[in-house]
């Protein structure tokens, strides 16, 4: 290999490097982007949890939940209804967990003997 031969590969082989490193380049420029925006969004509900307007559900949506209730409106005879959870509504229109509603039918039978709710 002559002079100009040599010098001919090591131009090529400097031209794929710097190709590979400004590849590198714009991926950890790509993962900086995304790290940065996922800690907005951190910062974002980490302020909202602080300022309290983060509610947490005690059960996931859909989960059947027990309550005691008046059999119907002319009657103060207590029944045992369940229905749906949905969260937000559940606790505006029921109340509190294991004190207004339960998760099991048997503890809303145990709050309805002691008297509860």
């Amino acid at each position: 290999m002559n002079k100009d031969e040599l010098i001919q590969v090591l131009e090529e082989e400097n031209a794929r490097r710097i190709e590979l490193i400004e590849q590198q380049g714009k991926e950890l420029n790509r993962r900086n982007d995304l790290i940065n925006k996922l800690n907005k969004e951190l910062d974002y509900y980490r302020q909202a949890e602080e300022q309290g307007l983060i509610h947490k559900a005690p059960v996931p949506n859909g989960t059947i939940i027990y309550h005691i209730t008046d059999k119907d409106f002319m009657d103060f005879e207590k029944v045992i209804r369940s229905e749906s959870y949905i969260h937000g509504y559940t606790e505006y229109s029921i109340g509190d967990i294991n004190k207004d509603w339960f998760l099991t039918r048997e503890e809303a039978e145990a709050a309805l003997k002691g008297g509860t709710s």
